[in-house]
């Protein structure tokens, strides 16, 4: 929870923070992202721990006994160590500024120009900029489709979009269109995740050192299967853009 707090506050300050007059934009930004990483190392280890037991329970994703034993105990150990990172990240100072400044945000932020316009139509605005950011990323995405670093920028600028969405139909006056269409980039975002996990569990495994020429031989038809797996998880979330296509 605190993650996903923090990846709120890094968007919603990413695209409405030309409302704010806040000094230190920049840095604060940096920092969320800082403690976001730390946050997000022991969480998106845990996330692939419980991909790998359901592709164990899959038939079709070729992970034996022995392979699922060996990935399993890997993870366990680099989410021993993001854990770690963690704990050790949080005795310092530089968490408890960060905290400082999230505070003096709240408290000391004064509207622009822009932030002293009506919230329904300036915030509306911002939040289609966010949208069309996404739409130029899936277009040089769909060019080259078998780049997952592409992929990547897509959903990091669709879990921005998602967040404005979620500002703009909290707003007073908004109607049932703004709540669906908030839902419809949570669909975006979840889809693009779930791909998003395949990627990194792939790179993940790939790196893992292989015991015998079985061994080597199970980890290559576990990545196998992952990589077919990602084709469909792609062509989901590609589908559920289209729902939210300008």
């Amino acid at each position: 929870r605190a993650r996903v707090a923090l990846r709120r506050m890094r968007s919603v300050l990413t695209v409405f923070g030309g409302t704010l007059r806040t000094a230190g934009a920049p840095a604060l930004l940096a920092e969320l992202r800082w403690a976001g990483a730390l946050l997000g190392g022991p969480r998106d280890t845990e996330v692939l721990l419980e991909l790998v037991d359901e592709l164990a329970a899959d038939a079709d994703a070729g992970l034996t006994g022995a392979v699922h034993e060996l990935v399993a105990a890997h993870l366990a150990d680099r989410q021993d160590d993001g854990r770690a990172r963690l704990l050790s990240g949080m005795a310092t100072p530089r968490w408890d500024a960060l905290h400082e400044r999230i505070v003096c945000l709240l408290v000391s932020s004064r509207a622009t120009d822009a932030g002293a316009r009506r919230a329904p139509r300036q915030l509306g605005r911002l939040a289609r900029r966010a949208e069309k950011r996404v739409e130029e990323r899936r277009v040089r995405a769909i060019a080259d489709p078998s780049s997952t670093a592409l992929w990547h920028a897509v959903r990091k600028s669709a879990k921005a979009a998602r967040y404005a969405r979620e500002v703009t139909a909290d707003l007073p006056g908004a109607g049932p269109a703004e709540r669906e269409r908030a839902d419809a980039w949570k669909d975006v975002t979840a889809a693009l995740g779930r791909f998003q996990d395949l990627v990194i569990a792939r790179e993940l495994i790939d790196a893992i050192e292989p015991v015998g020429a079985d061994s080597r031989a199970d980890l290559a038809a576990l990545l196998a299967g992952i990589d077919s797996l990602a084709a469909r998880r792609l062509g989901e979330a590609q589908s559920a853009l289209l729902v939210v296509s300008p």
